[in-house]
């Protein structure tokens, strides 16, 4: 699967979205939950939001990339432009001494072609 090329600057999301071309960036998120709000629903605990979309329950999803990007059915169309976007850091702690040398390994180059083909970026 190809990465996703995101939907561009603030400016340009409502456009993506069908919204109005003059919104501008402070105004965005907004515009566009001024729109949607009435047609809000979150996911059970457990279940993918794009599932609800595929099962035509819901018409947009929002979820880490890498949860959505895999699920029969899902057309990505981007990501969220960087201002609004919301990024999920992970970190590991290392219990025992066995757990090192696979903590490194995802810390090292050698994970990055593994975490970019599961929606992930490498640090």
């Amino acid at each position: 699967m190809a990465r996703p090329t995101g939907v561009g600057s603030m400016p340009e999301a409502p456009r993506t979205k069908g919204g109005s071309p003059s919104a501008d960036s402070s105004s965005w998120a907004e515009h566009v939950m001024a729109d949607w709000a009435p047609r809000v629903a979150q996911a059970p605990p457990g279940v993918p939001v794009g599932s609800l979309a595929v099962r035509g329950e819901a018409e947009l999803g929002f979820q880490q990339l890498s949860e959505l990007m895999h699920l029969p059915g899902v057309d990505v169309v981007g990501t969220l432009p960087p201002d609004i976007q919301l990024v999920t850091v992970c970190s590991a702690a290392v219990c025992a001494a066995s757990a090192q040398a696979f903590v490194s390994f995802l810390a090292s180059p050698r994970a990055a072609a593994a975490k970019l083909a599961h929606g992930m970026e490498p640090a």
